[in-house]
């Protein structure tokens, strides 16, 4: 298939015959106005180039223009925009190209576009926007919308990780960025996966670009756990009862028995004190065997915040936004 050329550029063919060829001349061969060179050449191992002839570029009569685009700037976590151009020479057909992409206008009129945008750009900066009118008329000169960094806040804690011993508070400051002009105000709160602790912001409510400062309370851990080491056959309340009982046990054996029933019914009461007192003794160190961390009749885990690794969780809301981060907590 023979090839056309426009100053020695070649052209994509769409016909082609032994007497005729047929191919649209690109805007880069036909950039600007003046006189371009046209040749023909032959595949191989036919003959080629032809003699050239001159092909006359000239200035569209007609070139649409822009005077104004609504909105002229739109944030980049926008999905669509829908925009109104207004300009002068809009005929029956016209694109409009935002960005290098073709999109077609929902309504029309000579001197008025609207047209829906997307795949619009994730980062922000300046992208041309120009109309084109159906060949032979012309393109209008670029008119530049603006991508913005939406309003935002960030939440920036000032520590990798936190490490502290039970019942030793933690402190670290947290910070709190803007993005696209944000002047709200932010709500922070924090929490932990930590057992027997707690997490706290001060103040929990800063203005844009403020800090707070996160506290972390933990709980320290007892030697033994709570078991049967307080229990006692009987309380020490009942004693002063006890000895009372028995001295009214003794002065009725002293008036009621005879004497030689008296030796026996005193050594009853002494008896039974001592029994008592046993009885209590064994009581108050019973729940010691086998208690500690692991279980045992003393059972059960030391109270506090057991050793281990943990999560800060820090939340910041403004409005309908909310943001989160987290900090890796280890607890000895």
């Amino acid at each position: 298939m023979a090839t056309l050329s426009v100053n020695g550029i070649p052209m994509q063919t769409t016909e082609n015959s032994s007497t005729a060829i047929t191919a649209p001349v690109s805007s880069s061969a036909a950039s600007a106005p003046g006189t371009a060179q046209i040749t023909v050449s032959n595949p191989a191992p036919g003959g080629g180039p032809s003699g050239a002839l001159p092909l006359a570029i000239t200035t569209p009569t007609v070139i649409p223009t822009i005077t104004s685009v609504s909105p002229s700037s739109f944030p980049t976590n926008a999905n669509s925009v829908a925009v109104t151009v207004n300009g002068t020479n809009f005929q029956q057909g016209v694109s409009v190209y935002f960005n290098g992409f073709p999109f077609n206008p929902t309504s029309e009129s000579p001197s008025q576009l609207t047209v829906g945008l997307f795949n619009l750009p994730s980062q922000p900066g300046t992208y041309p926007l120009y109309v084109a009118d159906p060949a032979p008329a012309g393109t209008s000169a670029p008119f530049s919308l603006t991508v913005t960094v939406p309003p935002d806040f960030s939440l920036s804690p000032q520590v990798s990780a936190v490490t502290v011993t039970a019942g030793i508070p933690a402190k670290f400051p947290l910070n709190t960025g803007t993005a696209g002009g944000f002047s709200g105000t932010v709500t922070v709160a924090c929490g932990d996966s930590a057992p027997a602790s707690t997490c706290s912001a001060n103040p929990n409510m800063v203005n844009a670009g403020g800090g707070t400062m996160i506290t972390v309370n933990t709980t320290s851990r007892g030697a033994l756990a709570p078991g049967r080491e307080t229990r006692r056959f009987l309380s020490y309340e009942l004693l002063p009862f006890v000895v009372l009982a028995l001295m009214l046990w003794a002065l009725a054996a002293l008036r009621l028995m005879p004497v030689w029933q008296r030796r026996w019914s005193m050594t009853l009461p002494l008896l039974a004190l001592a029994l008592y007192l046993v009885l209590q003794a064994a009581g108050c160190g019973g729940g010691g065997s086998g208690g500690g961390p692991s279980g045992g009749r003393g059972g059960g885990q030391p109270p506090g915040t057991p050793a281990g690794n943990y999560t800060i969780t820090i939340s910041g809301t403004s409005g309908n936004t909310t943001h989160q981060v987290t900090v890796p907590l280890t607890v000895n």
